[in-house]
């Protein structure tokens, strides 16, 4: 919504005037629970799901997940990532 009461279309080029603002709102969010105190399987789901990357598991959730998958082979599997239990507690001690 503009600051001049329009709603434009999202599916469509806007030209919006300098003086106006835009508020837009998206879904997602931060969550309401202490990413450190995420259940750690719940952590490899999301990343065996596409929701959440390797990198961002461990930065965010303090999950450290490491990759079994040879160099030679194309696809990661679901059996190629597993959890680095010492290092998330090393993780989540900080």
């Amino acid at each position: 919504q503009t600051s001049d009461g329009r709603e434009p279309n999202p599916k469509e080029l806007q030209e919006i005037p300098a003086h106006v603002s835009v508020r837009s709102e998206l879904p997602g969010g931060g969550g309401f629970e202490n990413p450190l105190e995420r259940d750690l399987g719940r952590v490899l789901d999301d990343v065996l799901n596409g929701n959440v990357s390797i990198e961002e598991a461990e930065r965010a959730y303090g999950v450290a997940i490491r990759s079994t998958k040879n160099d030679d082979e194309q696809i990661t599997m679901p059996d190629h990532l597993q959890l680095d239990t010492a290092r998330t507690a090393q993780l989540r001690a900080r």
